[in-house]
């Protein structure tokens, strides 16, 4: 007997209602993508293509700061390149893509994306100040094509009005696959560092680590082979734009790379003037700034010294007004005491003359 009634409460319909849960049209629709065989093959790569690169990535800086004795500044500077170099090769990318499609790109940024472990093995004989900073800018640029064109792709191998489960099932599968692959690298690594399987003594567990992991990414490019894109171009249009094949002339096929350099080069050459310009209208203004400033105090002390002259002059005037003054006071008390003088001369002689007279009588 079929019955036909749902509950409203969700968790009723899992525990009481089983048969009606498998015919839920949410998990219906959830086979859908798997049922496309186009997008299957996207997913089956997908799986591969993140197992492979999370096995090992965990272990990189672990290796530098680790093995290699680097400080933490140079790894944060070699991180800081890589996203420098990813940010740059977005807009050249972006425009291959919408020139050749998504698949061929993406297909050689892979490549450039599998091979970059297999560079960090010459770390072994060659210094790591010399190969880190090149690996870590060819993998920002290639990392760059791949991540820009896969999510492209994805877009474009989903149908408009199912993209959403789509996305949903793309999404939880490599989230899956992205979150055990470190774990599983984590336990091989252990296994490798324990001695449970003999290893020779020049063999580097990480360095064994990152060649599992550059094999694995190339033969998962072997499963993106099968995926088929609606507009795609083959890779062999997009080759000649990175160098002639078959004539060896370089210039010709670098010349939308070299056009996209100068292009850049030219943005940054008018930024720079852009900025030289400002900064010169900055100093005019500060030197028109510092003018203003040195009339305005200059007219300041113009006035302060206006008024120290009125003011000195104003002393000389009474000095000289209190000279004058002394001059007359002193000739005035001259002429008095001179007058004194001759009114007491004469009684003053008569005296001196008495008393000599007296004095010589009494002495005879």
């Amino acid at each position: 007997m079929h019955v036909n009634y749902r509950p409203k409460t969700p968790i009723f319909n899992l525990i009481y209602w089983p048969q009606t849960w498998q015919r839920a049209p949410f998990f219906s629709r959830l086979s859908i993508p798997l049922r496309d065989v186009n997008f299957r093959r996207f997913i089956g790569f997908h799986l591969c293509w993140g197992w492979s690169v999370n096995l090992a990535a965990p272990f990189f800086a672990v290796y530098m700061l680790k093995d290699l004795q680097l400080s933490y500044t140079f790894v944060t500077a070699l991180a800081s390149l890589t996203a420098l170099s990813n940010m740059m090769g977005m807009r050249f990318w972006g425009q291959m893509t919408d020139r050749f499609s998504a698949k061929p790109v993406s297909l050689l940024g892979g490549l450039g994306a599998a091979v970059l472990p297999g560079i960090w093995l010459t770390t072994a004989v060659i210094s790591p100040w010399v190969v880190l900073p090149l690996v870590h800018v060819l993998g920002g640029f290639a990392w760059s094509a791949f991540s820009l064109n896969v999510n492209t792709l994805l877009l474009a191998l989903a149908p408009t009005r199912e993209r959403s489960i789509y996305l949903s099932v793309y999404a939880a599968l490599t989230g899956l696959t992205a979150a055990a692959a470190p774990i599983v690298g984590g336990l091989l690594g252990r296994v490798l560092q324990s001695g449970a399987v003999s290893l020779p003594s020049w063999l580097n567990v990480y360095l064994l680590l990152f060649a599992l992991s550059c094999l694995l990414r190339l033969l998962s490019l072997l499963l993106f082979l099968r995926v088929h894109e609606p507009r795609e171009v083959p890779l062999e249009r997009l080759l000649p734009v990175f160098g002639n094949l078959h004539t060896l002339n370089t210039m010709i096929g670098f010349e939308p790379l070299f056009h996209h350099a100068y292009l850049q080069g030219e943005r940054v050459d008018r930024f720079l003037v852009a900025r030289s310009h400002a900064m010169r209208r900055a100093l005019e203004h500060l030197d028109e700034t510092t003018d203003a400033y040195a009339a305005e105090s200059e007219a300041h002390l113009r006035e302060l010294v206006d008024s120290g002259d009125v003011i000195i002059s104003a002393l000389r005037k009474e000095s000289e007004s209190l000279s004058d003054k002394l001059e007359h006071y002193v000739e005035r008390s001259e002429a008095r005491i001179a007058r004194l003088l001759e009114r007491l001369s004469p009684p003053l002689l008569t005296l001196c003359q008495r008393l000599r007279r007296w004095y010589r009588e009494d002495s005879e």
